[in-house]
């Protein structure tokens, strides 16, 4: 895993004299995979493991690393910069039946928060999320899309069986 993850930053480094990350310190969240103690090690240890590789690595061949706040990265739209989808394993939809790559559509958004003014690297995840409701509103108004459920809790889950098939609350637009 070591050496996964060195590779990983050094190939990053390579491409970027900057390179802006999630703050890998928060724990992973626990989604019953694994008992609570093996999930906070497996957690600790590669979360560890990565943040150690990039901060060596960047700081050895002289880039520069910036990050930023994790909260609600995953589920944010990229291209609107709000709450406008939902993520679901490795594909994101967006309100307007597009598909996305989920860690792609996560990148950018990591990307764009580096010149956030409002959400800084401390900023606590309720406030964030306020922050993000309130510019989704916006979105929402200025789309026209007044009457779209967009809220970022799990009230909206579904299962899909297809990449193709979107689930319901995206298909009354």
């Amino acid at each position: 895993m070591r050496d996964i993850c060195y590779k990983a930053a050094h190939a990053v480094v390579d491409k970027a004299k900057v390179v802006v990350c999630e703050d890998l310190t928060s724990p992973i969240p626990d989604k019953g995979k694994y008992g609570p103690n093996q999930s906070r090690r497996l957690s600790g240890w590669v979360k560890g493991t990565m943040a150690v590789a990039i901060e060596t690595v960047v700081q050895r061949r002289g880039s520069t690393l910036l990050k930023v706040s994790a909260a609600y990265t995953s589920q944010m739209d990229s291209r609107y910069g709000a709450l406008l989808g939902q993520r679901h394993g490795d594909t994101f939809y967006c309100f307007d039946r597009v598909v996305l790559d989920a860690d792609t559509n996560a990148a950018r958004n990591i990307l764009a928060r580096q010149g956030d003014k409002e959400i800084s690297l401390f900023t606590p995840y309720k406030q964030v999320k306020a922050i993000l409701l309130q510019r989704t509103a916006d979105v929402k108004q200025r789309l026209g899309l007044l009457n779209l459920d967009t809220s970022c809790n799990d009230t909206n889950s579904f299962a899909l069986s297809t990449v193709s098939e979107l689930p319901s609350i995206f298909v009354n637009v």
